[in-house]
Order: structure tokens, then C-alpha cells, then sequence
């Protein structure tokens, strides 16, 4: 699934994309994103991560402490998501996908 679809499709994605955005050195396990950054269930916390790690968006690190997820390192997805989020704002503040926003390169329908 591109990234416009994973977001579309799952706001608790979405919710951690934000989260990520406003904190994009933050680092943490699947438990620690559910409990402090999303207050969410694990599981369903850690099948957000999985198709945020499918499209790119989200990177797994390895540290000696063990494997924590954070934002990707690829520059053109970081550029585009702070491009969609901040085309349009939610109601609340929260800012949302806008619609005529182009993909990465990489991330275009076609390739879905």
C-alpha cells in the first residue's frame, strides 16, 4: 500500500506519522508508542507500525538496548509528509493528508 493509502486507511497510523512530525528525533518499542505516544493498544499499535514500515515511513533501529521504531531516514518521504501535513489543518489543529499532494517518487500508485 502507497503512504497515502496507509494514511487514509488507518488514523492510528496517522496519529503516530503526527506524532512523529512534531518529534522526529523520537525513538521508541511498539509498547512505548501505544502507551506514551498514541495511548492505543500494543497490538493494534504494532500492526500500524508494520504497514508504516511497509511503505517507508517508519524505520526500525537497532541499539544495544534493543530495536526501536522512528521516523525514516529518506529525506524525500520525510519532505513530503511535512509538505502533506502542513497543506491542510483539521479542525482541532490536527493537520491532515491533503488530497492533491504528489507522491515520492517511489511511492506513486502505480507501484502499489
Amino acid at each position: 500500500m502507497t503512504i497515502t493509502g496507509t494514511l487514509k486507511a488507518h488514523s492510528l497510523c496517522e496519529e503516530i506519522v503526527r506524532f512523529l512530525l512534531d518529534n522526529e528525533h523520537a525513538m521508541d518499542t511498539a509498547r512505548g508508542i501505544a502507551v506514551w505516544w498514541v495511548h492505543s493498544d500494543e497490538m493494534a499499535v504494532q500492526a500500524a507500525l508494520d504497514q508504516l514500515i511497509a511503505c517507508r515511513v517508519i524505520a526500525l533501529y537497532q541499539f544495544t538496548s534493543g530495536m526501536l521504531y522512528g521516523l525514516t531516514r529518506d529525506l524525500e518521504i520525510r519532505a513530503w509528509l511535512r509538505a502533506v501535513y502542513a497543506a491542510r489543518t483539521h479542525h482541532n489543529g490536527l493537520r491532515r493528508p491533503a488530497e492533491d499532494m504528489p507522491l515520492p517518487s517511489d511511492q506513486t500508485e502505480s507501484q502499489a
